[in-house]
C-alpha cells in the first residue's frame, strides 16, 4: 500500500511539473490563447523563474493578458504586479 500511495505522489508530481514546463514554452508565444492559460498555471504554481517573461507581458498589447499577468505575479508575490 506504501509503494501504491508514494508511485501515485511521484506521478502528481510529474503531472503538476510538466504543465509549468508546457506553460514556460507557452509563453514564448505572442498568442493570447497561449498565453493566458499559461501565464494562469504559471501564477498558480508560483514560478518565480518566469517573472522576467511575465514583466514584459504586462506591455502586452491584448487587455486579457496583461489582466491575467497582473494576477499571475501578485499570485507568485512579485512587487511588480501592482
Amino acid at each position: 500500500m506504501r509503494i501504491l500511495l508514494c508511485l501515485l505522489a511521484l506521478s502528481l508530481l510529474t503531472g503538476c511539473e510538466s504543465k509549468v514546463a508546457r506553460a514556460r514554452r507557452d509563453l514564448a508565444s505572442e498568442d493570447p490563447d497561449r498565453l493566458v492559460p499559461a501565464v494562469i498555471v504559471l501564477g498558480k504554481a508560483e514560478d518565480d523563474n518566469s517573472v522576467p517573461r511575465l514583466v514584459e507581458l504586462l506591455e502586452h498589447e491584448d487587455r486579457e493578458v496583461r489582466r491575467e499577468t497582473a494576477k499571475a505575479l501578485g499570485l507568485i508575490g512579485d512587487h511588480r504586479a501592482c
